[in-house]
């Protein structure tokens, strides 16, 4: 064998030597002398944490009247929940009192449904810390049920604790009711 092909043999075995015992060194060093916190940008990210709010039905009902759509609103002003509340209601109907300054409104409608049996309201709401999330069940008849032949437009009204600059989301779940 050539003395210069025995030379870069040497050479390239003392070089990966080195290499490997460099990543070694180096894996231990990270392993035992840095803290979970400084290791953070390897790990999961963590899991926002969610907060139950406070709802309160203001009432709830199968005939909407002119909400013949499945709508859900955020109502921050007296004047905007009147209007709504009234076109529910009928134009003499007694509109709840809320103080806009401390919480607002929330309508769901499910729309015009071609018998009874059918329902809405918001289940839950969960605050993170971007985004209020307004989980909505929407009831619909099993198999069984007895239920009128006329047609229903179910809705709820809530009131919930104002918020800062929250993303509002909504997540509809339709649940059958059982009637046997």
């Amino acid at each position: 064998m050539p003395a210069q092909y025995t030379f870069y043999m040497k050479n390239t075995l003392v070089v990966a030597a080195l290499c490997i015992l460099a990543l070694v060194v180096g894996a231990w060093l990270y392993f035992t002398h840095t803290s979970p916190a400084t290791r953070a940008e390897t790990a999961p990210a963590a899991v926002a944490t969610a907060r139950d709010v406070e709802v309160t039905v203001l009432d709830s009902g199968t005939t909407a009247r002119t909400y013949a759509v499945r709508k859900n609103y955020a109502i921050y002003d007296a004047a905007k929940f009147a209007e709504i509340w009234k076109a529910v209601h009928g134009a003499d109907a007694k509109v709840p009192t809320v103080d806009f300054t401390k919480e607002y409104v929330l309508a769901v409608f499910a729309g015009e449904k071609p018998t009874g049996g059918y329902g809405i309201q918001v289940a839950r709401v969960n605050d993170t810390d971007a985004a209020r999330m307004i989980g909505i069940e929407l009831t619909v008849p099993g198999a069984g049920c007895m239920m009128s032949k006329a047609k229903t437009e179910p809705y709820e009204f809530v009131s919930v604790p104002a918020t800062g600059p929250l993303t509002l989301e909504h997540r509809d779940v339709t649940v059958t009711k059982s009637c046997n």
